[in-house]
């Protein structure tokens, strides 16, 4: 029986999104005959069929600049995975996601994106930076909020991940668009096998020309990452 692990960081007030999460997941997210959601928070209580992993509050952007760091730190837990995909924590599933977004690498179109021209592309663009794309490198422009795909490669990417954000630190620096401007650089070294479109992180705002997947939901930014 086959197993995808779904990585969910949610320290502080982001917690609030756990339950409403998980009860899509159950209904909707079903890529494999079992899903294992794995919560890494502060919080000492999460949904029953939840796992818990216990993760400190960092202040922002560190909450989410660090999240393939906290992945790293469970390695032997998430190869136990077949397949393992990360889901920011204010997010919905409201439709049926199968077997179709398995593959080896897996990677999401952006929605505010995918229409634009390359050169409107937020890429990391500091030559000091580990993230950094130059201008004859980079066709698409990926989201941060869900990816991923077999385990195995998972972890490179994670691992890849972090070792810019460990190179940027050591320079003081802060790519961008924080971990997401990093998943960009390593997708130009490692193109992704399967590209999903951006229903699969689809804004709560927006008209998309596409149907809904996994729904980013509005909330007011400055309150949450206090």
């Amino acid at each position: 029986m086959a197993t995808t692990g779904l990585l969910v960081v949610a320290t502080k007030r982001y917690s609030e999104f756990v339950e409403p999460l998980y009860a899509s997941v159950q209904r909707f997210f079903h890529p494999t005959e079992r899903t294992q959601v794995i919560v890494f928070t502060d919080k000492s209580a999460v949904p029953e069929g939840v796992q818990r992993v216990h993760q400190p509050h960092l202040p922002w952007p560190d909450a989410t600049l660090m999240r393939y760091h906290a992945y790293l730190e469970h390695e032997a837990l998430l190869s136990e995975m077949d397949y393992v995909f990360c889901c920011d924590a204010d997010m919905l599933f409201v439709d049926h996601v199968g077997p179709e977004i398995l593959s080896d690498r897996v990677a999401t179109l952006h929605p505010g994106f995918f229409q634009v021209p390359r050169r409107r592309f937020p890429y990391e663009t500091r030559p000091l930076s580990g993230a950094c794309i130059n201008p004859d490198e980079g066709h698409w422009y990926f989201a941060g909020g869900f990816n991923g795909g077999r385990t195995a490669t998972f972890l490179e990417t994670a691992r890849a991940v972090r070792d810019i954000v460990d190179h940027d630190r050591e320079r003081d620096l802060v790519p961008v668009w924080h971990e997401e401007s990093c998943l960009n650089r390593v997708y130009c070294d490692h193109p992704p096998s399967l590209m999903l479109s951006p229903s699969y992180c689809y804004p709560e705002s927006m008209t998309l020309p596409m149907p809904r997947k996994l729904v980013a939901l509005d909330k007011p930014h400055a309150e949450f990452r206090r």
